[in-house]
């Protein structure tokens, strides 16, 4: 069986300044090496055989945690990027309460209707990162990988593998392993700061609060997670 690690990068510019990053190639902050730090940690007792991330810098960077201490070369795979969110693309979160306030509410919903031009649906997020994790995975027969990927496009993912459109999201509770004979999955977040991190973090009560969107609250980025804040 292959286990699959799927981590969502450490905090970058667009949490910590509320920007909308989608493809937008941000910056990782100061807490966020320390978080990376804390991840390094986290992984050190955990064997891994390949690690991959998204193109993208800050998934790139979080990804040294595990690849540089476990001797290991980064695989980049645009696969993993997180949702394209086209025209609104760095633009402050709260400017799109003032200008786009009906699609930024559909966004916070996970609307199927949600449209932006030259971005990506929901739907097509989901498409895309199941097929890239499941060709992963499928590269990987028996081993143990960790793929490095953002916060809206893991939740796509874990709607994707459950037969989920995105009206369901928001009330998603805890997950459950995939119905996947061939793997299994686990999904981490860095943990803020220099929180101790343990191999098991408790997890989130529902519902999840949108990602991104400037809206404030704890959000449950994957089946287990560690901390809280934005999830772009």
């Amino acid at each position: 069986m292959t286990t699959v690690y799927l981590v969502r990068h450490a905090e970058a510019e667009g949490n910590l300044y509320r920007r909308v990053h989608g493809w937008y190639n941000s910056l990782i902050t100061d807490n966020g090496y320390r978080q990376i730090a804390a991840l390094r940690g986290r992984f050190a007792d955990i064997h891994i055989d390949a690690v991959y991330s998204s193109d993208l810098f800050r998934t790139m960077t979080t990804a040294k945690a595990v690849y540089l201490s476990h001797g290991l070369e980064l695989h980049t795979d645009p696969g993993l990027r997180e949702i394209s969110l086209g025209a609104w693309e760095d633009k402050p979160w709260g400017e799109l309460e003032r200008c786009d306030a009906m699609n930024l509410i559909r966004f916070n919903h996970s609307s199927p209707d949600f449209r932006v031009e030259g971005g990506e649906t929901f739907a097509q997020v989901q498409a895309r990162l199941k097929g890239a994790v499941l060709r992963l995975a499928a590269a990987h027969p028996g081993q143990t990988i960790a793929l490095f990927s953002h916060g809206t496009a893991i939740r796509c993912l874990q709607g994707a593998l459950r037969g989920w459109g995105p009206a369901r999201w928001t009330a998603w509770a805890t997950a459950t392993t995939p119905p996947s004979p061939a793997w299994r999955w686990r999904a981490i977040r860095p943990a803020p700061s220099l929180r101790t991190i343990t191999p098991t973090c408790p997890t989130r009560s529902p519902p999840w609060p949108a990602s991104g969107g400037g809206r404030s609250g704890t959000e449950q980025a994957a089946m287990q997670t560690c901390g809280s804040g934005p999830s772009t």
